[in-house]
Order: structure tokens, then C-alpha cells, then sequence
């Protein structure tokens, strides 16, 4: 009450954070309302930087997920989702949305919703660093190997539960982390342990992605797995009905 409270005072705490991130100037904040809220460049599809159009059509190899807080009074539930048809270029089966019950505009991404919205995901999901060092992994894919998150965190990636299927996976993801962090987009199908808490092997589509900062130098790998199981199953079963019958024939 008299203008005294603590370094450590919730309300201090909070702005301090709030405000952390509040360094942009004037200019660019008038020119974000302008464009993006005003003349809607981005949801009609007509965004450009420096006179070159960015089409969001052209996104094609990579995982679109929306997340919308539930209470959001700033950028309403829809919103969000909305963008998911501009991306005409990526499959339906790698468009998801997730809306968090109860999170508002700054708590979407703030502290244990983040944490919550990674876990809410279906997929193998995470963060590295450049050297390939665990920093974040997603509750299905630590479920999936029977591990928990401190087994893996300040770890090297290729080292942890899913890889152990054999030497040549480990070396593989090893190689694959070395591609990625000199800023390629790199892909496999592979075999991992990823079923019955690490007893059972699955195959994912797996991918890394280069994170790039504001220099454009690469600054995080996003690891991403999604369950491809029943679809090689698939294709092998009409790989051998194809040949029975070119037997028969």
C-alpha cells in the first residue's frame, strides 16, 4: 500500500515478465495494428515483406498447429483457427487446432499452459538445442518410450529410449541433427520405441526443423514424429497381395 512491495511480489514478478518482452518500437507496433488487424494482409492472403508477396500457400512440409486461449478478450477463438485454410499447401492430416480452457491472451503461452498445450498434443514433439541437446519433449512421446522428462533433458537426443532399437538409428539421428543444425530441413521414416512404455516398436514420419533468431542464425531444432505404423502396414499388405498376384498371373 505505500509503494514498498518486494522484488519477489507477485504483482512485480508478473510485470517485470509481462514487460520483458516490450521492447519493440512504436513503429512497428502501429504498423503490426495497421497490417495485420486493420487491412487483414495476412488473412486475405496479400502479406508481403520488403515488395515480395509471402504466400501461405506455399507451406507445405511441415505441421500447422493453432493454438486459441478460451478467453481470450484480445484475439478471439476463430481467429487463430482461421489460418489453417490458408495453408492450402500442407495435407489435412497435418493441420490441428487446440483451444486451452480458461487461458486468456497472455496466459496461452505463459508459464504452465505452455507446458499443457505441448503435452495436449497427439504427436512426438520437442526441443533442442543446436548441439542436439533435449530441452523440451512432449508427454505423448515420453509415455510412448516409458520415460520421464528428466531422463532425457540436458541430454543428447540420439542417446534417449526411442533410438535404441539399434546403433545405426542412433547414428542416423546423430547425422540428421549435424544437417540440421548448418540449417537443413531434414526427414526420415524410422523405426523407434514408442508403444507400450518403450516395450514396442512403432515407425514415425520424423522430421527436424532449423529454428532460425532474428540474425537468422539457427538457434533450436524442432524434432516432430508422427505414428506411421498403420500406414506401412498397409503398404506392405498390398505390396504382397500384388505380388500373389503377379504369381497367379
Amino acid at each position: 500500500a505505500r509503494g514498498q512491495g518486494s522484488e519477489s511480489d507477485k504483482h512485480n514478478v508478473f510485470y517485470d515478465e509481462y514487460l520483458a518482452v516490450m521492447d519493440m518500437t512504436a513503429e512497428f507496433y502501429l504498423s503490426t495494428v495497421e497490417r495485420i488487424f486493420k487491412e487483414r494482409e495476412i488473412a486475405q492472403n496479400e502479406f508481403t515483406v520488403h515488395g515480395k508477396k509471402v504466400d501461405i500457400g506455399k507451406i507445405t512440409n511441415v505441421a500447422v498447429m493453432t493454438v486459441e486461449g478460451a478467453n481470450d478478450d484480445i484475439s478471439a477463438p476463430g481467429q487463430c483457427v482461421a489460418a489453417l485454410d490458408l495453408c492450402t499447401g500442407v495435407p489435412a492430416n497435418k493441420k490441428t487446432q487446440h483451444l486451452e480452457p480458461g487461458a486468456g491472451h497472455y496466459g496461452i503461452f505463459a508459464g504452465k499452459l505452455a507446458r499443457i498445450i505441448l503435452d495436449a498434443m497427439y504427436q512426438f514433439l520437442g526441443l533442442l538445442d543446436v548441439n542436439g541437446t533435449v530441452l523440451e519433449i512432449n508427454r505423448a512421446a515420453l509415455e510412448g518410450a516409458g520415460i520421464d522428462l528428466d531422463d532425457v533433458v540436458g541430454k543428447p537426443f540420439w542417446e534417449a529410449r526411442w533410438w535404441a532399437v539399434s546403433e545405426d538409428s542412433r547414428h542416423r539421428v546423430r547425422s540428421m541433427v549435424e544437417q540440421a543444425r548448418n540449417g537443413d530441413f531434414v526427414r526420415c521414416d524410422v523405426e523407434v520405441f514408442g508403444d507400450l512404455q518403450g516395450k514396442k516398436t512403432i515407425f514415425v514420419d520424423f522430421s527436424l526443423t532449423p529454428i532460425r533468431d532474428d540474425a537468422g542464425r539457427v538457434a533450436f531444432l524442432l524434432p516432430e514424429g508422427r505414428n506411421i505404423t498403420e500406414k506401412i502396414a498397409i503398404e506392405a499388405e498390398l505390396t504382397r497381395k500384388n505380388g500373389e498376384l503377379q504369381l497367379a498371373l
